[in-house]
């Protein structure tokens, strides 16, 4: 993402469709980097902006955090989930984690 940002990719890239694709590529990249020792809050935000909460609940199962793969798998549009996320990214924000909130905001 900082590589994105100095080159202004917001400003310049009008194209919705080219931007979802580069969105959609920069978390595969981020994965990519880490090797074998995949951390799945360094792409949370990326898979919660672009709706993918489906793969991010894998990530996280393969991670073997099966608290969090279990409650991402749950519909988090509908209100006892909802009230649920809210309450766990009001915890994050409090503990400093603030992308992995902001992926739970959204």
């Amino acid at each position: 993402w900082p590589a994105l940002r100095r080159a202004g990719i917001g400003l310049w890239l009008t194209d919705m469709a080219a931007l979802k694709k580069v969105l959609e590529a920069l978390p595969r990249c981020i994965l990519r980097r880490q090797g074998q020792e995949i951390q799945p809050e360094s792409v949370a935000l990326w898979y919660a902006l672009l709706g993918r909460r489906t793969l991010l609940a894998a990530l996280y199962r393969q991670r073997k955090e099966m608290r969090v793969a279990d409650f991402l798998a749950n519909d988090l549009s509908i209100e006892p989930w909802r009230s649920k996320a809210e309450k766990n990214a009001f915890e994050l924000v409090r503990q400093r984690r603030y992308e992995m909130a902001c992926a739970f905001f959204l």
